[in-house]
């Protein structure tokens, strides 16, 4: 597969669903005010920050809150749209959304104090190459912060059956990617690649929605 390919396959589904993407996550709230909570205390307020995959800038507009240094990036054009109307109705104008491939990032090595990852390994195509390259951008000694849906993980009997359902839809091509991880993979994934766990949390229990902030060495 090409990366025009891919690139046309991941974004395909996310403009789809960007205007109704935060109506769809309601029952998420509590774990993304988590996320942006957690975040906001491991960031300085001078601190350069990056997030990665940031849809419609849920995260990214709490975020803002502690620093006036940010860029979020996305590969869906949509999602971007519906995150700078969300910006301009509150005035956080000083966040700069970007439509961008995050394996491909167009900022130097070492550009970021922090990196931010939400809700995005477990629906992409290569996640040791997003890992890469939040690497690449992140200074040594920033801070990795992320969140990822661990399907591996034990569910109840209900729940099951939705993640069946959601790999049915994979394999016939309605969803594009998705990894079915567990938590010890994902901490193993992230150490190889010259990380150190600063804390993590399971911010939602089924499926699993698992917090991990990382130190880059």
């Amino acid at each position: 597969m090409s990366k025009k390919e891919r690139i046309q396959k991941e974004k395909k589904i996310w403009d789809e669903i960007s205007y109704r993407y935060d109506k769809q996550n309601r029952h998420l709230k509590d774990a993304f005010n988590k996320s942006i909570e957690k975040s906001k205390n491991l960031i300085n307020e001078d601190d350069k920050v990056m997030e990665i995959g940031c849809g419609t800038g849920i995260v990214t507009l709490g975020v803002a809150e502690k620093t006036e240094n940010i860029k979020a990036l996305d590969l869906s054009e949509e999602m971007i749209k519906v995150a700078k109307r969300k910006a301009e109705s509150v005035d956080k104008n000083h966040i700069e959304f970007m439509v961008g491939d995050g394996y491909n990032i167009d900022c130097e090595d070492e550009s970021f104090d922090a990196v931010l990852m939400f809700n995005l390994l477990h629906i992409i195509k290569e996640p040791l190459t997003q890992i890469r390259e939040a690497k690449r951008v992140l200074k040594k000694g920033g801070k990795l912060i992320t969140a990822t849906d661990c399907y591996s993980e034990p569910v109840r009997f209900g729940v099951k059956w939705r993640l069946i359902l959601q790999n049915i839809l994979h394999k016939f091509n309605f969803l594009p990617y998705i990894n079915n991880f567990k938590i010890e993979e994902l901490k193993e994934l992230f150490i190889a690649e010259g990380f150190k766990i600063i804390e993590e949390e399971v911010l939602y229990e089924e499926p699993v929605n698992y917090y991990i902030a990382l130190e880059k060495l």
